[in-house]
């Protein structure tokens, strides 16, 4: 029973390392299928990421805080608990239409609320007081006025609100240096990735389709036989027997 079960394996494992062979062989073959779809999708990513528009984003930090914060004397447990569970809310404030309208009116922005919310993002900082604003333009000097523009905004929206002023602003937005998101290098490296994995998937659909018999194995597979014996190309063994006497 274990000679036949050690069989058993033996020939699962034969039979798999056959598989891979012919996969590998397969890629082998269709190996200008995959670089022609390697080129032209790489060709695609490059042309995508050098005409795309740089994105730039700014930051702008602020706080919640009561005036008592900025003394010398010790924060209140209480206190900062209280301050912490604002920020939550707060942040929505930060993104509700009267503010973003009111930024668009002083500045000049031809785009409505919906368009500006699209490029902001207000992010409270975990287990702090601290608000952290975004916002994205191609241009990097717009991305900061617009952050500096929403945080003066927030803080007399709160104001009015609340009755009392418990924002202030940490840190301004900066101009940044470099834009954020995806690099035009990463673009490059991930089209030619996606370039290649297109050609195997090609390559593979067009195996399927294929209706050949390239070895004994596929008449085992086909007529459920054994193959006893194969009777070899005499035409192609003598030319390949010529090729090596020339040789």
């Amino acid at each position: 029973m274990s000679n036949k079960n050690q069989y058993d394996i033996d020939e699962r494992d034969y039979d798999d390392e056959i598989d891979l062979m012919d996969i590998l062989f397969l890629v082998f073959r269709g190996w200008k299928i995959i670089l022609a779809s390697t080129i032209v999708v790489g060709v695609i990513g490059t042309i995508f990421a050098f005409t795309r528009q740089d994105v730039y984003e700014a930051k702008a930090k602020l706080m919640v805080s009561s005036g008592e914060i900025y003394s010398s004397r010790q924060v209140d447990a209480n206190e900062l608990s209280t301050n912490q569970k604002l920020v939550t809310t707060y942040t929505e404030v930060a993104k509700s239409k009267s503010v973003l309208k009111e930024v668009a009116r002083k500045l000049d922005m031809d785009m409505g609320t919906r368009e500006v919310a699209e490029k902001l993002r207000v992010q409270p900082v975990d287990d702090t007081e601290f608000i952290n604003i975004y916002y994205k333009d191609t241009n990097p000097q717009m991305a900061a006025r617009v952050a500096n523009e929403i945080s003066k905004e927030f803080i007399v929206k709160i104001k009015n609100i609340m009755k009392f002023e418990n924002l202030k602003i940490v840190e301004m937005a900066e101009s940044p240096e470099y834009p954020s998101g995806t690099g035009k290098k990463l673009i490059l490296a991930i089209s030619l990735v996606l370039g290649a994995f297109l050609g195997v998937f090609v390559v593979f659909v067009l195996e399927f389709f294929r209706n050949k018999i390239r070895k004994p194995e596929d008449i085992e597979r086909i007529t459920g036989c054994s193959v006893i014996a194969s009777i070899p190309d005499f035409e192609l063994l003598n030319v390949e027997n010529k090729k090596k006497r020339q040789g």
